[in-house]
């Protein structure tokens, strides 16, 4: 009988790996592409009462960079590792990529594979209608050997790269 209770703990545990439903985030994440640096400062403050030094509710005079052969243009948030649990309690990581002071993308690292329509559908992700406006493109790919990113992209990385920059 004990045997039989640590299975289906385990089973609890390991919750819809191929397949069955994905709980939906607590966090509207699709709003966040394109999100100015300020705003989602703001909003972390706000929704998960974490205040970023720089980058909050109170920054009132923010001019961001428009040069990518600086490094102030890629200025912004970094997700506190503390709250990404609060966002999704699947996610071990939230990487942002921020160029001249928005939100070019995100990356949501969950900590197990995840069935790919049903992660599509707790983000609001499943085809019955166009992306937002502030999305360009989503993907869901093995980024581990254990676990899956939803890549969410709002526009494309213009970097240092694409430019000529003076050495």
């Amino acid at each position: 009988m004990k045997s039989l209770f640590v299975f289906l703990a385990a089973a609890a545990m390991a919750g819809p790996a191929c397949g069955g439903e994905v709980a939906r985030p607590r966090l509207d994440v699709l709003q966040w592409p394109r999100m100015s640096v300020r705003d989602f400062g703001c909003m972390l403050e706000q929704s998960l009462g974490h205040r970023e030094p720089k980058f909050n509710c109170s920054l009132k005079k923010f001019k961001p960079v428009d040069n990518p052969c600086v490094s102030a243009y890629y200025d912004g948030v970094e997700f506190p590792p503390a709250l990404v649990a609060k966002v999704h309690p699947l996610l071990s990581d939230i990487e942002l990529t921020w160029e001249h002071g928005q939100l070019q993308s995100v990356s949501l690292d969950f900590k197990r594979k995840v069935d790919a329509d049903s992660l599509r559908k707790a983000f609001g992700l499943d085809g019955t209608s166009a992306y937002p406006e502030n999305i360009m493109s989503v993907d869901i790919q093995d980024c581990s050997r254990d676990g899956v990113c939803l890549l969410i992209q709002g526009f494309d990385h213009m970097g240092a790269g694409d430019v000529e920059c003076d050495k």
